[in-house]
């Protein structure tokens, strides 16, 4: 379920991560849940306007995944997780305009490069008027089968945005400084 763009009241500074998961259900013995990470290189976006400024001025908008708090529950086939992502999100100086337009994943890195792999969500929506910060909420929910004897815990799902190779470039270009 796509939750509306939130106003960011700096809830930014906890990092929340799934742990083990207390529920009894369906019959089946119930582990921690399987570990999820926002990828380095692709926890952030900086979407420039066209042509060759890369700089303050240029900026059309500032995204990074911000948290995520999440549960899990096992069935006989696998673990079912939910996710809710929060992703920050701030207008550039560059916007003329309120609208919010771009991509994040959820990967299962055990199963890429099948589609089943990888998640490509949108995120559309607009700045409120005189808005320039937003937390955008996300509930993701996805089902991870597990072989005989196997547990969520050895399993991964990583977050990140779904960049272009200019922004990936930007990202690392910034992270080495």
């Amino acid at each position: 379920m796509r939750r509306p763009l939130l106003v960011l009241p700096l809830l930014l500074a906890v990092g929340l991560t799934l742990g083990a998961c207390g529920i009894i259900g369906k019959g089946v013995e119930q582990y921690a849940c399987p570990k999820v990470l926002i990828l380095g290189d692709a926890g952030t976006l900086v979407r420039f306007k066209p042509g060759p400024g890369r700089d303050i001025t240029d900026i059309l908008l500032e995204a990074r995944i911000a948290n995520f708090i999440g549960g899990c529950e096992y069935t006989k086939e696998g673990v079912e997780v939910r996710l809710r992502v929060l992703i920050g999100v701030e207008r550039g100086a560059a916007s003329r305009d309120s609208a919010i337009s771009f991509e994040y994943f959820a990967a299962i890195p055990e199963f890429l490069p099948r589609p089943e792999g990888k998640r490509v969500l949108p995120v559309r929506g607009e700045f409120p008027e005189n808005l320039p910060r937003l937390v955008y909420q996300d509930e993701i929910d996805m089902f991870i089968p597990l072989a005989d004897n196997a547990t969520g815990p050895e399993k991964e799902i990583v977050l990140g945005f779904q960049l272009s190779p200019a922004e990936l470039e930007y990202n690392r270009s910034t992270r080495r400084r």
